[in-house]
């Protein structure tokens, strides 16, 4: 499991985040505060934070949106 810290945009990033990236599947389970929990599929939990983060990156807001992805 993986924890997106975001303060805003929390729908948006999981919806950017949600479904299969680079071979990894993120799975939105709750949110508790400024935190948004996904459940990967992958071992590789340090693989599917640099996805997570890359992936929020790419969105028109990331570039601009203060967020920490942790493990």
């Amino acid at each position: 499991m993986i924890t997106v810290n975001c303060p805003m945009k929390q729908e948006d990033v999981i919806a950017a985040l949600s479904g299969s990236h680079d071979g990894i599947e993120f799975r939105f389970v709750d949110k508790k505060g400024i935190k948004l929990h996904f459940q990967v599929d992958t071992e590789d939990l340090d693989q599917a934070v640099a996805t997570a983060k890359n992936v929020i990156k790419a969105t028109p807001f990331g570039n601009v949106l203060y967020f920490q992805v942790t493990k």
